[in-house]
Parts: structure tokens; sequence; C-alpha cells
């Protein structure tokens, strides 16, 4: 599917079935399905809802600026130059950022609900910052008689 989001829609612009969900298993069910045409779509009015999380990883720490109501003001931006704005608990920012100068290899990430666009980016709303230490992979040494 291709969608554009306007505002608090996102809307359908391109769409492809690839498969109708049936009841019955048989012999071909695992065969490609022929494409339809014209998929139709019958709105009427109707949007569905759904929740809109977002999981934005990172390998280092992003800096962040004290807000108010004990929070830390944190903006990350993707390799599509997208920028993100969220407001992180302070407690959970600092000890993120404890775990973080205590591993030698980490990685991390910011998790939220994707909220509007605005002039500073993207709102993640009730976010959370998790940083996990990253362990290199062990080689694994074949024995020779």
């Amino acid at each position: 599917m291709e969608c554009i989001r306007e505002g608090n829609i996102l809307k359908i612009v391109k769409s492809q079935v690839i498969e109708y969900a049936t009841d019955e298993l048989s012999d071909d069910s695992f065969q490609p399905k022929p494409q339809v045409a014209q998929p139709i779509f019958i709105i009427q009015g109707k949007v569905t809802l759904v929740r809109s999380e977002i999981t934005l990883k990172f390998n280092e720490i992003p800096p962040g600026e004290p807000a108010p109501d004990k929070k830390v003001r944190v903006i990350v931006s993707d390799e599509n130059d997208n920028k993100f704005v969220t407001l992180l608990n302070a407690k959970s920012y600092r000890k993120a950022c404890e775990t973080a100068a205590t591993c030698s290899n980490y990685a991390g990430n910011i998790s939220g609900k994707l909220g509007k666009l605005t002039d500073d980016g993207f709102e993640v709303l009730e976010a959370g910052i998790k940083v996990f230490e990253v362990k290199p992979k062990e080689e694994v040494k074949g024995e020779t008689v």
C-alpha cells in the first residue's frame, strides 16, 4: 500500500491485493494468486482508528535539554531528515545516559505514540527511552582432528 498522512488521517493512494483471506485451506493455497486489476474499496465516510506507535533506534544518546515538569526535551532526526521531538522523563533519561556510560558498546530506542507534525518535527507522545548493552558476537571455532 502507498499511503499519505493528511493531518490525523491516513489516506490510501495506491494499493494491490496480494491474497484474499479464506476459511478453507486447499493444496493450492500456497500457490501465487492472480493479481486483481483494480481492487474496490468502499469507505462510505468511515475511518478505521489505529494506534500509531513509533520506535526510534539509536547508537548514541541524543542530547537533551531541560523542560518543565521534570522532563527532558530530545530532538532526533532520521536518515530522511525527518525530525522527531519528544519529552522524556528526566530520571529515565539520566538512567539511560548512565547505562550508556558503563557499556563499551550499546544501542537504544525511544518509543511512543506518533503525534502531529509541528514546526520542530513530528511529536512523539508518552515516550520512553531504553538502552541495551550490545555484546560482540563470538566466533565459533571449529576443532580439527
